[in-house]
């Protein structure tokens, strides 16, 4: 019958002096176990500092589109103070990050969404150019 062998340590086998083979156990890895498990924590984020042009196109198309939970009818007044009260746009000055105050974001907000117009009545004119041409022929 076998003996049984402890769990933490691998067995080695040795030959002794009388030619017999002896079971012996290796020593165990004794290393500390780290205290610290997990995620690694970075810096937060702390909001758009930069492209905040694209961020609001997008911003303004969600709006538009319903996905916000408020009827585009009732203007960028609402998507402004939204905007200001999340702290989603920031001004940066050295280190230190500053959320915009409420009136450059109507400002920015106004002056995109009449860049938006402009692009998409653009593209209205292409394409009816392109169908009263398409007709002519």
């Amino acid at each position: 019958m076998k003996k049984k062998m402890c769990a933490k340590a691998l067995p080695k086998k040795e030959k002794s002096e009388s030619g017999k083979k002896v079971k012996t156990c290796l020593k165990t890895n004794n290393q500390k176990v780290k205290k610290k498990r997990g995620r690694k924590l970075s810096e937060p984020i702390v909001g758009f500092t930069a492209k905040r042009k694209e961020v609001l196109r997008v911003l303004i198309e969600l709006y538009e589109q319903g996905t916000m939970n408020q009827c585009f009818g009732t203007g960028m007044a609402n998507l402004a103070r939204y905007i200001a009260q999340t702290e989603l746009l920031k001004h940066c000055v050295g280190e230190e990050h500053t959320p915009l105050k409420l009136s450059s974001i109507k400002v920015m907000l106004s002056n995109t969404w009449n860049d938006i117009k402009e692009e998409r009545e653009m593209e209205e004119k292409k394409q009816r150019i392109a169908t009263e041409i398409s007709l002519m022929r």
